[in-house]
């Protein structure tokens, strides 16, 4: 069993942060949810009674998870523990994880939430009293995950890049000074001793979908190089193409439908920081990589699928050897060419006066979250971007060559 305690002011993000790490049958101990469960109907404000009632199921989940008394890994919410808790806390081998993503953004997602009177002043006393202690202490034993979601995914496919069927270049982390959601930042070096150490064992960093680390069907890649650069921590590799698995995880990437990363690892080093313009983060100096991953969600907004060679490349030597289209396959290259001419049509439609009046997701304001201050992430409304979509239309035709 492991246990992590997740530390940081109302507003910062910590059920978010639980709910995207924990896994299904983890025990989580959250006092708003618990405040509902009881009967309070206000996400963030229970009544005293219910409040009373909460705090003692609260107190005795933590005795029951610090005893020892279940296998499952537990996540304890708690804003601000006092030195005997973290005593307790450290005797039982807990990890402390602080979410602090500074007191402007706790401030303004508290308006934007319409929270309670007092969660302003409880973000200030947090600050005040709390995190001029930072960072607290924290185990680094557990292995946690950080979800690196791509933005304007660059995805270049063809001999140019140098690269083989089913080979790959992505970022699983890069250097940007701006916080994620968890309010940390990766300094620059943080990557290269984990590096050295998978290099001179020999052993292959496997390439996953989704951390399915108990399945060997989703280990879907390996890398065959990585380093750092300016941009961030890069890893080169092949997909596992006589895996199903892994042959659809590489469709899904060279179409375009699947471009986020993410990857396990322990925290060696790190430590609270102040960026420019005050905003304080804490930096993640030193970590131990396990796998990285495909998947579907994330958090950090600065990563990428860089390169992947299309398997469509081979099939056009073939044609060029000589090579025919089954009249199947023709229809249906047919067929897909004519509905990719309507999309970009109806894309073309759209006027200038339009676009210009869709919202902006980066700018919408979070939505009201769930318990104890923490607000959702910002929704996002996704813009169509007519050479994903084409790509995604095209990688979705499995055509097979006679």
């Amino acid at each position: 069993m492991t246990i992590t305690v997740v530390v940081g002011p109302p507003c910062g993000g910590k059920s978010s942060y639980v709910r995207e790490e924990a896994k299904g049958g983890d025990v989580v101990v959250d006092f708003d949810a618990l405040a509902a469960a009881l009967g309070s109907s206000s996400p963030h404000d229970a009544p005293a009674d219910i409040k009373r009632v909460a705090h003692a199921a609260r107190s005795a989940a933590i005795e029951t998870i610090l005893a020892d008394d279940i296998e499952a890994d537990a996540w304890i919410i708690h804003s601000s523990p006092k030195a005997e808790w973290l005593d307790r806390y450290s005797e039982a081998g807990a990890v402390i994880k602080t979410i602090n993503p500074g007191i402007d953004t706790c401030l303004e997602r508290a308006a934007t939430d319409q929270r309670p009177d007092w969660t302003a002043a409880a973000i200030e006393r947090w600050y005040a009293d709390t995190a001029e202690k930072q960072p607290l202490p924290r185990r680094t034993k557990t292995m946690l995950t950080k979800n690196t979601p791509a933005q304007a995914v660059n995805v270049k496919a063809g001999p140019e890049d140098g690269l083989k069927e089913g080979e790959f270049i992505v970022y699983p982390s890069t250097f940007t000074k701006t916080p994620d959601s968890y309010g940390d930042v990766v300094a620059p070096g943080a990557f290269l001793k984990t590096i050295a150490t998978w290099k001179n064992s020999g052993n292959t960093l496997p390439g996953l979908f989704g951390h399915r680390m108990d399945d060997p069907d989703f280990w879907v890649a390996g890398a065959t190089d990585m380093g750092e650069d300016e941009h961030g921590w890069w890893v080169k590799g092949e997909f596992d193409l006589d895996s199903p698995k892994g042959k659809q995880v590489y469709r899904l990437v060279k179409g375009r439908r699947l471009n986020q990363l993410s990857f396990a690892y322990d925290v060696i080093d790190e430590a609270g920081i102040e960026l420019e313009g005050g905003q304080k983060a804490n930096e993640l100096r030193e970590l131990k990589v396990y796998e990285f991953s495909f998947v579907p969600v994330g958090a950090n907004q600065d990563t990428s699928v860089v390169a992947v060679k299309s398997i469509v490349d081979t099939v056009v030597e073939d044609i060029k050897a000589g090579r025919v289209l089954s009249s199947k396959n023709e229809s249906e290259l047919r067929a897909a060419h004519e509905s990719i001419g309507r999309v970009l049509s109806a894309l073309d439609s759209t006027s200038d006066e339009e676009k210009a009046n869709e919202p902006d997701a980066s700018r919408q304001a979070p939505e009201a979250d769930t318990p104890e201050g923490e607000p959702r992430e910002a929704s996002q409304k996704s813009s169509v971007d007519p050479s994903a979509l084409l790509n995604a239309i095209t990688a979705s035709l499995d055509v097979e060559f006679a």
